[in-house]
């Protein structure tokens, strides 16, 4: 597994304004936040490809887009993970944005990839 930190820049997104930000941010109802990326290179047809999203404490749930694709709504996981290797194209763009009324909080945001084994290809 390799990973890869998608630290900065993100762009905060709130009403018609947006505006750059770094990680750790608290998200509050009507606020998102924003990444675009480009897509790792030297993937095979076997690369799987996750986002791993670290909450800070007591965050409320989330809610993750790639390229306009619903990924998951969280629930009361610290790392959040999940498989984006479809949704992947040359540029993409992820979006993060509170699920419920609560707030919620993102300390850090990575790609892992994971290359297949004989036994197992999920990220541990």
């Amino acid at each position: 597994m390799h990973e890869i930190r998608l630290a900065g820049p993100w762009e905060h997104l709130e009403d018609a304004a947006t505006y750059r930000v770094t990680l750790p941010q608290a998200l509050s109802q009507g606020t998102a936040i924003r990444r675009r990326f480009h897509s790792p290179t030297g993937l095979s047809d076997e690369t799987r490809l996750f986002v791993a999203v670290h909450r800070t404490e007591n965050s409320g749930m989330l809610k993750v887009t790639c390229n306009g694709h619903d990924l998951i709504e969280a629930f009361d996981e610290e790392i959040l993970l999940f498989e984006v290797t479809m949704q992947i194209e040359q540029h993409n763009e992820l979006v993060l944005r509170p699920a419920g009324e609560e707030s919620a909080g993102v300390e850090a945001v990575c790609l892992r990839i994971c290359e297949p084994r004989s036994d197992d290809t999920m990220p541990s």
